[in-house]
């Protein structure tokens, strides 16, 4: 008998293994099969995370651009990156285990790693109110706000992503279960992006 990388005890001969249960107390049993489901959804968390870090990335690079040269932006870039990281938000939501103690969650996050994510929070929502407030205009017109408004997100989502990755906060079985309901967000958005791209959602030209 051998361990896996979570340090769970592993029968290597018959592919299966005992997973502990933080909750119920005591070991259950995860099959072959649940195993390879679990690497599958792991592996999908993973690129996640990727697409996470890119777009949190981005973000930085337009928000030092809005704040040294705010007339070079281009708004179409913008908009289309706000719309992006609002998109994987949701797609990431599911992976909150519990949404009245999300705070618990990224706390097992290095604390650099989860300090900075409610700065940075703080930060985006500080700006835009402080924007909107003293310039008169509309949200979607303040690159600051744009800009800087989704860092916190991303942070946040960066953490709880790294939680399920590298603290285990998600039992295998509820990993599975709750990879499948983003997997299903993913497919509505791509249906809703293409539908609207071919013209189904768009509203019609006036007659007048």
């Amino acid at each position: 008998m051998g361990r896996s990388q979570n340090g769970y005890p592993l029968l290597r001969s018959s592919l299966v293994c005992w997973e502990r249960s933080s909750e119920r107390g005591g070991y259950h049993l995860l099959t072959g099969s649940t195993i390879m489901r679990a690497y599958i959804a792991i592996l999908y968390v993973k690129v996640l995370f990727l697409s996470e870090f890119i777009l949190f990335v981005l973000s930085l690079v337009l928000h030092s651009c809005a704040i040294a040269r705010p007339e070079r932006l281009d708004e179409h870039y913008e908009v289309i990156l706000f719309q992006a990281v609002v998109l994987l938000g949701i797609v990431i939501l599911p992976f909150v285990k519990d949404s009245l103690r999300w705070k618990d969650q990224i706390k097992t996050c290095p604390k650099w790693m989860w300090r900075s994510s409610l700065v940075l929070g703080l930060y985006g929502l500080l700006i835009s109110c402080l924007e909107v407030l003293f310039s008169g205009r509309s949200f979607f017109d303040l690159h600051l706000s744009t800009t800087g408004f989704p860092l916190g997100f991303e942070a946040v989502g960066l953490c709880i992503l790294y939680s399920v990755l590298h603290r285990n906060y998600l039992e295998k079985s509820e990993l599975l279960k709750r990879s499948l309901i983003s997997i299903g967000w993913v497919f509505f958005w791509t249906i809703v992006i293409i539908a609207h791209h071919v013209g189904y959602l768009q509203r019609p030209a006036s007659s007048n």
